[in-house]
């Protein structure tokens, strides 16, 4: 296994010298020289060989102009020649026609010598142009030759990147074997001079030695490894809940400081109020009102307070009194007295009481009425009673009609209210006088 180890090693070396090196073109530059000259040459009898293509283009044109020209002339001057025939030769008749065709002869010896000197120079263009082409055509072939060469070294080059290729699956293949191997003995130095036959032998005998401990677990490594690093984790989980809960406690404490805090607040505040108002609504002297918070007894509890205690004092002669030992009208006083502290704390824009004032004593209706009245300058208040008291500090009244029915809501006037809620003592007490005579 060692001396795989090591060929494995080696191989790998060898195959990473391979891949850095350098891969290059086996054409010199004298060949790439000529390789540019040739293409050169190629553009340039390109070039030529049009420009004397249009040459010829040129001189076919014109010399078939030229003829056409000789052809009218010729045609005239055969013209011309009748008509002198037929004058018979007179000279002084046939001078205009002797100078005219005087004139056409020599345009047509011009036209003639300008066709043959086309002629030549069409000639030599085509001599010329042959030239060329042959030279284009061996330059052709040795551009097509040079081509080759260049396509035989690019198929050359190619190879040599599939090469290479091939070369980095085998490194990686040999890398991935010496990373299976695990780590290498120290030493394996000890072991690089034997022969493949001795490695064997070894090989044979550590493999017998090793089946004596094949009831040991080969995977406790990797499992003792795996499961260090699960501690690790959940160690280090363990670390990040308790520093977030140690956040959240502080989070909590903080906010239940706040709380107590804003608790304490109130609490002063509507303490204050409440004796405020409980002595506009009490008019007697030593008159006192207080509210106590009660602490919870219950250490487990989230709360440290688990109630509130009102104790009062209706004036000097009358003990100090808790809820529970007042009358119904001395509670309802009470608590209207805590509803008017809290909303002097926390003012709400809209109140609606239902006869509030049923179980009052007339003194105590008109104190009541009188707090509203000072109350409703910041909110409103739309209170229901059969009391006259309430009546007296209204901004406005409303009658509640019942018919068919049928019940309907209108203004009226102060004074109308007050007959109404008379009337309707009056029917309250004969009703009660005739319960008491029929019992």
């Amino acid at each position: 296994m060692q001396k795989a180890s090591e060929n494995l090693r080696r191989a790998n070396v060898a195959l990473s010298n391979e891949l850095v090196s350098d891969f290059k073109a086996t054409l010199s530059a004298e060949e790439d020289r000529k390789l540019e000259q040739l293409q050169q040459q190629v553009a340039g009898a390109r070039g030529e060989s049009s420009s004397l293509q249009s040459r010829l283009v040129q001189f076919s044109t014109e010399q078939e102009l030229l003829r056409g020209q000789l052809h009218y002339f010729e045609s005239n001057l055969a013209s011309i020649e009748d008509r002198l025939a037929t004058l018979g030769g007179t000279s002084s008749s046939s001078s205009p026609q002797l100078r005219e065709l005087a004139s056409i002869d020599e345009e047509i010896r011009l036209i003639e010598e300008r066709i043959n000197l086309l002629d030549a120079t069409s000639d030599k263009a085509v001599v010329e142009r042959k030239s060329l082409e042959d030279k284009l055509a061996m330059i052709r072939g040795k551009l097509a030759s040079a081509t080759r060469v260049q396509q035989d070294e690019k198929d050359k080059i190619e190879r040599s990147h599939n090469q290479r290729t091939l070369l980095l699956r085998k490194k990686d293949d040999a890398s991935s074997k010496i990373r299976k191997l695990g780590i290498v003995p120290p030493d394996v130095e000890r072991y690089s001079s034997y022969s493949m036959g001795k490695l064997m032998h070894l090989l044979r005998g550590a493999q017998e030695e090793m089946k004596k401990f094949a009831h040991v677990n080969k995977k406790a490594v990797d499992q003792y490894t795996s499961l260090v690093e699960t501690r690790n984790e959940l160690a280090q989980q363990k670390k990040e809940l308790q520093q977030e809960l140690r956040s959240i406690l502080d989070l909590i404490k903080h906010l239940d400081e706040r709380k107590d805090e804003a608790i304490q607040r109130t609490y002063k505040q509507v303490q204050y109020n409440f004796e405020k108002v409980f002595e506009e609504l009490v008019h007697a002297e030593g008159a006192s009102a207080e509210l106590q918070l009660v602490r919870n007894t219950d250490r487990t509890a989230s709360d440290p307070y688990s109630a509130v205690r009102v104790q009062v004092n209706f004036g000097v002669g009358n003990a100090v009194s808790e809820l529970n030992q007042l009358s119904g009208g001395q509670k309802s006083l009470v608590a209207l007295g805590l509803i008017f502290a809290i909303q002097r704390c926390d003012p709400a824009p809209f109140y609606l009481f239902d006869e509030i004032d049923a179980a009052l004593d007339a003194e105590y209706r008109t104190a009541v009425a009188n707090v509203i009245r000072k109350q409703s300058e910041s909110c409103q208040f739309i209170t229901a009673t059969f009391k006259l008291e309430m009546l007296e500090a209204a901004d406005s009244v409303l009658g509640i009609f019942f018919n068919n029915k049928v019940s309907r809501i209108q203004p009226i006037s102060r004074e109308e209210g007050q007959g109404l809620l008379k009337r309707a003592a009056m029917d309250e007490r004969k009703r009660g006088r005739e319960g008491e005579e029929a019992n």
